[in-house]
């Protein structure tokens, strides 16, 4: 938007009724129609801009009012705020610029503030087509694609189609650089290749590896609703029935139903998912598949890799008794933690992703167990947020990182182990991972 065609402030001349009215409609427009996150943020900035008195409007206050943050949560890690704040001024912007070009009040939020600022068009600037232009609703992880027309009864399938469309281009890619690969790739990172090569079944022709991402819909669905689903509500499928019987609004509810409507795939997960998928030689054993279209009975015939914790992934749950490490969810506090079921010795009972790291960080859970008939292995990479899964992963394909883990337990390759990992990203690219907890079987 021109900031030319606008006079200083508005404050004077529009009444509280106009600035709300105003709001709803851009509220209400087809450019937060599939943003309804940012259309909640929208509403509470705007009620609390016209509300007498109110000078600024605190971060920390939209994090827990609007993103369900418990109070005291450390704006420094967590970031969702101001990359959402980021969001809502380009569909503000949208808006303006095009369905309601005709508005002759018109508001902006400031860079470095959140409280709305109203202004009087001066000049109309022609309309502009928006009918492609709509961003989807930015989040701290997920990644969302512009949703396509589609009926109800087929839209939730369509978005499983694109989701699984991305990721078989990943592995296409993949398997292109598998032939670009060369001997001398491998042979620089022997430890790794040995795990992998043995995990997949390099040498057993027609052996398969199912690779599980999660559904980040099913994680902000429990956020909304402040409960958890079970593995034995997902199996059943009756997780969709809980949306009902919960103590939230009808406008929340009817969130949680379009959020189901789609399959949610976070940047980090797929991040991890190339890490491993490119490794020379391995592509061809991968299939790639989410929760929804994974058939449970083949846990017992072939290796699963699963990328994502039970909140987003409930077959990770499946696995549970197995594992000492777990990575739980707090719906009232909101926060993800390692759980440590029988500590050692100088072990901590919880893991909480702040840590004392002096650098943004989080915490991850590496598992590698035998399938449930011990006809397979199972592979369980998960972490308090996208990018400490991301590091994970990072950790189980570098030589350095499993040829440490091999030294600290005095073995020549990776036997049966679970992993408590303090991850840290470096100059905004790299990850760094600690142990701070195993076991080793």
């Amino acid at each position: 938007m021109a900031l030319e065609s606008l006079t200083p402030e508005a404050s004077e001349v529009m009444t509280s009724v106009q600035k709300d009215d105003l709001i709803a409609r851009v509220a209400a427009s087809a450019t937060f129609r599939r943003a309804l996150r940012l259309r909640e943020f929208l509403l509470y900035v705007g009620k609390a801009s016209i509300r007498d008195g109110v000078l600024e409007l605190r971060e920390q206050d939209i994090g827990v009012k609007v993103f369900g943050r418990s109070p005291d949560y450390d704006r420094s890690a967590d970031n969702i705020v101001r990359v959402n704040a980021t969001e809502l001024r380009k569909r503000i912007d949208l808006y303006f610029t095009g369905e309601g070009s005709g508005e002759p009040f018109v508001f902006q939020i400031p860079r470095g503030a959140y409280k709305l600022v109203f202004s009087r068009r001066l000049l109309r600037e022609p309309a502009l087509p928006t009918g492609n232009q709509i961003e989807p609703e930015a989040v701290p992880s997920p990644v969302l694609i512009a949703e396509p027309a589609a009926s109800p009864a087929t839209r939730g399938w369509m978005w499983l189609s694109v989701a699984l469309g991305l990721l078989s281009l990943i592995l296409a890619v993949a398997l292109i650089r598998v032939h670009q690969s060369s001997v001398m790739d491998a042979d620089r990172r022997p430890a790794v290749m040995q795990f992998w090569r043995s995990f997949t079944r390099d040498k057993e022709p027609g052996t398969q590896t199912d690779l599980v991402l999660s559904d980040e819909s099913l994680s902000l669905m429990q956020d909304i609703l402040r409960r958890p689903i079970s593995l034995s509500e997902y199996v059943d499928r009756r997780y969709a029935d809980t949306i009902d019987a919960s103590a939230v609004s009808e406008e929340r509810k009817a969130d949680v139903r379009e959020l189901l409507g789609h399959n949610l795939v976070t940047l980090g997960e797929v991040l991890a998912a190339r890490q491993i998928i490119v490794l020379p030689g391995l592509a061809q054993h991968f299939h790639v598949t989410v929760p929804r279209l994974y058939p449970p009975d083949l846990m017992k015939r072939n290796n699963l890799l699963i990328i994502g914790g039970k909140k987003s992934n409930p077959w990770a749950g499946f696995f549970e008794d197995q594992l000492n490490f777990t990575l739980e969810y707090n719906p009232k506090t909101g926060q993800n933690f390692v759980l440590n079921r029988h500590p050692a010795n100088g072990e901590a009972a919880n893991y909480y992703a702040d840590g004392s790291s002096v650098l943004p960080g989080g915490i991850a859970v590496l598992s590698y167990i035998p399938n449930p008939t011990n006809t397979g292995e199972v592979l369980l990479l998960t972490g308090s947020d996208s990018d400490a899964t991301a590091a994970a992963a990072e950790f189980i394909t570098s030589e350095s990182s499993i040829q440490n883990f091999l030294k600290r337990i005095g073995r020549t390759q990776l036997p049966h182990f679970e992993l408590v990992l303090r991850t840290t990203r470096l100059n905004g690219t790299s990850f760094s991972s600690e142990i701070v907890a195993d076991r080793v079987r």
